[in-house]
C-alpha cells in the first residue's frame, strides 16, 4: 500500500513482511505491491529482500536493475530466488492446475454470445470498410464532375 509505517514503505518492512506474514501466518505464496511507474512508493531492493514477489511498475531511475550489478549481491540473488520459489508455490497451489496431468489437453471453447460478437464485429467492420471505401469515390466523382463543369 501507498501508507507507510514510519518511514518505511509495507512491501520493505521486515516486521510486516517477514516476521508476521510470512513467519507468524505462514504465507508462502505471492504478493504485490501497488506503487506505480510515475514515482517511487516503495523501495524495490528491500521490499525483494523481505519477501515481495511483484510490483505494479517502476519509476524513476532503476541503475540497480541490470545483470551486471544484481550478480555481485549475494543477498538480492537468494532474495530473487526465494520469491521465484513464492511465485511457484502460488501458482502450483492455485486452481490453475486443479485437475491437470501429463494427458491433460486444452480445449478452446468460444460461447454463444462471444461467437454472435464477433460474428457482429466482423459484419460491422466489413460495413465501415465500404462505407469509407464509398465515400471515398463519391468525393473524386464530385472531384471529376466539378473540374468538368469548370472546362
Amino acid at each position: 500500500s501507498y501508507n507507510r509505517i514510519g518511514a518505511v514503505p509495507p512491501s520493505a518492512n521486515k516486521g510486516v513482511m517477514v516476521d508476521i506474514m510470512r513467519n507468524e501466518w505462514g504465507f508462502h505464496g505471492y504478493n504485490v505491491t501497488d506503487f506505480t511507474g510515475v514515482a517511487l512508493k516503495a523501495s524495490p531492493k528491500e521490499s525483494l529482500l523481505y519477501g515481495t514477489t511483484a510490483f505494479c511498475g517502476f519509476g524513476g531511475s532503476m541503475d540497480y536493475w541490470n545483470a551486471e550489478t544484481l550478480g555481485k549481491d549475494a543477498d538480492m540473488c537468494a532474495a530473487i530466488k526465494q520469491d521465484i520459489k513464492y511465485v511457484l508455490y502460488s501458482l502450483a497451489n492455485s486452481a490453475a492446475v486443479n485437475g491437470t496431468n501429463n494427458t491433460t489437453r486444452r480445449v478452446q471453447l468460444m460461447s454463444t454470445w462471444r461467437k454472435l460478437y464477433k460474428s457482429l464485429e466482423g459484419v460491422f467492420g466489413a460495413l465501415t470498410g465500404g462505407l469509407v471505401v464509398a465515400y471515398v469515390v463519391l468525393e473524386v466523382l464530385d472531384v471529376v464532375k466539378k473540374k468538368k463543369e469548370e472546362d
